[in-house]
């Protein structure tokens, strides 16, 4: 990864199937994880909005929301709303705990929604693709923020492209979409 370039210009060829070897086969351990982490993880909505209001104590509101869009986990730099994103699927018992994070932070604190992963993905990209991550309340609540919708990733795509790609077309995946 140290010969790819930096940046956040889209990728081609061997460099785009080396930085997407390189997020599909990447994960974050324990000791990538914060205490902010660990509290989004196991705590409850009213510690995640008492942390909140002490950030805005300490420093000022802009500066509490700049701090946690800066959140970045492990080697492909998973920002805060891809890991709660992640939170829902390794820990779907605490789906709706999740999904209040996610709207006390983007909906109520108005933390920044569009911070990106090394792969330059959003977390609207992720919540809007079936692999791994297919979470149409997550994407309606980023949508409710403002979420940049053409965004291109490193790849070049942008959120449709996976939309489009996914999409089951037949009579019983049109029936499917319609009932759901």
């Amino acid at each position: 990864m140290a010969n790819l370039p930096s940046g956040s210009h889209i990728l081609s060829g061997a460099e785009s199937q080396r930085l997407r070897s390189f997020c599909s086969s990447e994960s974050f351990s324990a000791s990538d994880l914060d205490q902010y982490a660990h509290l989004l993880q196991k705590g409850t909505l009213e510690a995640v909005r008492a942390d909140f209001q002490v950030r805005v104590e300490a420093d000022d509101l802009e500066q509490a929301r700049s701090s946690l869009a800066a959140i970045a986990y492990g080697p492909t730099k998973i920002p805060l709303y891809n890991y709660i994103l992640q939170l829902i699927f390794l820990d779907p018992q605490n789906r709706a705990r999740y999904l209040n994070y996610f709207r006390f932070l983007a909906l109520e604190a108005k933390v920044p929604v569009d911070s990106r992963d090394l792969s330059g993905t959003t977390t609207f990209m992720h919540s809007t693709s079936t692999k791994p991550h297919l979470e149409i309340e997550v994407a309606d609540i980023l949508l409710e923020v403002g979420a940049e919708i053409n965004h291109r990733n490193r790849y070049g795509c942008v959120a449709a492209h996976d939309i489009v790609m996914i999409m089951d077309f037949t009579p019983a995946g049109k029936k499917r979409l319609l009932t759901h």
